[in-house]
Protein backbone atom coordinates (compact mmCIF):
# COMPACT_ATOMS: atom_id res chain seq x y z
CA UNK A 1 0.00 0.00 0.00
CA UNK A 2 1.11 3.15 -0.88
CA UNK A 3 1.58 5.89 1.47
CA UNK A 4 0.84 9.70 0.73
CA UNK A 5 4.68 10.14 1.87
CA UNK A 6 5.29 7.47 -0.79
CA UNK A 7 3.44 9.35 -3.45
CA UNK A 8 5.01 12.69 -2.63
CA UNK A 9 8.78 11.06 -3.08
CA UNK A 10 7.35 9.65 -6.21
CA UNK A 11 6.62 13.32 -7.30
CA UNK A 12 10.03 14.70 -6.25
CA UNK A 13 11.75 12.09 -8.03
CA UNK A 14 13.10 10.92 -4.64
CA UNK A 15 14.72 7.19 -3.97
CA UNK A 16 13.09 5.48 -0.90
CA UNK A 17 12.23 1.45 0.12
CA UNK A 18 9.13 0.85 2.04
CA UNK A 19 10.23 -2.13 4.20
CA UNK A 20 7.33 -3.87 6.16
CA UNK A 21 8.36 -5.31 9.49
CA UNK A 22 6.73 -6.59 12.69
CA UNK A 23 5.70 -4.90 15.26
CA UNK A 24 6.86 -4.53 19.26
CA UNK A 25 4.08 -2.63 20.79
CA UNK A 26 6.58 -2.72 24.18
CA UNK A 27 9.18 -0.83 21.54
CA UNK A 28 8.29 1.41 19.23
CA UNK A 29 11.46 3.37 19.16
CA UNK A 30 13.01 4.76 15.81
CA UNK A 31 15.94 2.84 16.74
CA UNK A 32 14.30 -0.84 16.95
CA UNK A 33 12.34 -0.37 14.12
CA UNK A 34 15.80 1.01 12.09
CA UNK A 35 17.53 -2.54 13.44
CA UNK A 36 14.54 -4.71 12.37
CA UNK A 37 14.73 -3.33 8.88
CA UNK A 38 18.43 -3.58 8.40
CA UNK A 39 19.03 0.49 8.36
CA UNK A 40 22.30 1.10 8.47
CA UNK A 41 23.52 2.66 11.60
CA UNK A 42 20.35 2.92 13.22
CA UNK A 43 18.80 5.25 10.70
CA UNK A 44 15.04 5.18 10.00
CA UNK A 45 12.42 7.34 9.34
CA UNK A 46 8.89 6.52 10.07
CA UNK A 47 6.04 7.47 8.14
CA UNK A 48 2.38 6.59 8.68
Amino acid sequence: MKTNAARLLDSLNIHYALRTYAVDPDDLSAARVAEKVGAPGGRATISG
